[in-house]
């Protein structure tokens, strides 16, 4: 790897942006420096140029730090902040939204770093280390809220969590405790005996069934008997939605194992007219599918993977494309949460680098990688915050708490 040699460098004094004094510059093929370069400054007032990750980066994954008016080829340095040494150099490189970005993977050296270029001056520090977002990951599972106050959220951040929790993303080096799933219980109480609801509620409280089985089982059994209920009078009212059916059947056969729930489910995906898998109905139906452990049919659930795997990679190949390699142009902070975590609960069943990545760069995107160069992390605590933590993190936590 290329890196730049520099003699004479004396930086005391100089804002980022300023040129270096220097007698001589030239690339050598050199792992190091023969002399460290002195960066005796502060950050100048104002947006720095050089965005990234403000928490910090994990040992061992994809480092990327995205630039301002700079060009691909120029040197960017990585700058201890301790003394103001760089420790380490490279050059810069264009992505494929046209970006420029530096990318320090190979830098692994736990600490508290910044990003400095001679054009544009220094990013914000940041750490790298074992589990830098663990205090965060701690802050958003104790302030995470379900959204009661719209009946309908709450029974998406339910169904959220109810997903994680079969993929064990919620549990990735925590301890036993989970006050997520004690909230959740606490929503679903209010909802018991009820005889009217949607699709969503039905299959939340038939996954909410599942989970409550040997913890609270006559919580369990009312939520079971509530979601039937709640089936057969949406049926009547409502036949012409197949895709709410068929969420469901799929969650109801899941909860309970009688078999017409297993056929209506499987007459939905196999009836020949191929599925919406970005409707949320579908998408959370093939999760509970795919989720049971009631026999299922194996074609069908390949036929789920597949479709999962081609529409979360395509949305994995749209966010590289990204300026900031997170989120497509005009999605807001929520839209951009919500195909995090579709992101996340493929990852769990079918396990891939790209996705992995795809995750991380969600979580550098909120904690700085952005136009703004600030942290995003939502006010209120939505539950796909905290999940999507948990779903960035998830083998390293499990590492760290193993070890």
């Amino acid at each position: 790897m290329l890196s730049l040699l520099l003699t004479g460098c004396a930086f005391e004094g100089r804002l980022p942006g300023m040129p270096p004094a220097q007698e001589e510059t030239e690339d050598s093929e050199a792992a190091g420096f023969d002399i460290d370069p002195v960066f005796g400054w502060e950050l100048p007032k104002g947006t720095p140029h050089i965005a990234v990750d403000r928490t910090g980066y994990l040992l061992g994954q994809e480092k990327i730090a995205m630039a301002e008016n700079c060009e691909p080829g120029d040197h960017f340095f990585v700058v201890d902040e301790k003394d103001q040494s760089a420790v380490w150099s490279g050059k810069l490189e264009s992505s494929q939204s046209g970006m420029v970005y530096g990318d320090f993977t190979e830098f692994d050296t736990p600490g508290r770093y910044c990003i400095w270029s001679e054009k544009v001056g220094s990013s914000y520090p940041f750490e790298i280390g074992e589990d830098v977002y663990q205090e965060l990951r701690k802050e958003a599972q104790e302030k995470a809220e379900i959204d009661v106050s719209d009946e309908d959220r709450a029974c998406y951040d339910i169904l959220c969590i109810i997903v994680c929790e079969e993929t064990g993303i919620a549990h990735a080096g925590d301890d036993e405790e989970d006050p997520l799933l004690d909230r959740a219980m606490e929503t679903v109480r209010k909802w018991i005996g009820r005889t009217e609801g949607t699709p969503y509620m039905s299959a939340a409280l038939s996954g909410m069934s599942v989970l409550c089985y040997g913890r609270d089982n006559e919580l369990s059994g009312n939520c079971f008997h509530t979601a039937r209920a709640i089936e057969n009078a949406y049926r009547l009212s409502h036949p012409e939605d197949r895709e709410g059916a068929f969420l469901m059947s799929a969650a109801l056969y899941r909860a309970g194992g009688l078999m017409s729930d297993r056929t209506r489910a499987e007459a939905f995906l196999t009836s020949g007219t191929e599925p919406d898998f970005s409707d949320l109905s579908v998408y959370l139906g093939s999760a509970f599918y795919l989720l049971t452990k009631r026999k299922v049919n194996t074609g069908v659930c390949e036929t789920i993977m597949r479709r999962l795997t081609e529409e979360t990679s395509a949305t994995t190949q749209n966010d590289r494309r990204s300026p900031y390699m997170a989120g497509e142009n005009g999605k807001d902070d929520r839209e951009m949460l919500a195909s995090a975590m579709r992101t996340a609960f493929v990852n769990y069943a079918i396990t891939n680098h790209e996705y992995r990545t795809s995750l991380q760069n969600y979580v550098h995107f909120f904690l700085g990688r952005n136009s703004e160069k600030a942290e995003r992390i939502p006010e209120k605590y939505p539950i796909e915050w905290y999940l999507l933590l948990m779903a960035c993190t998830q083998e390293e936590v499990a590492a760290i708490t193993e070890n």
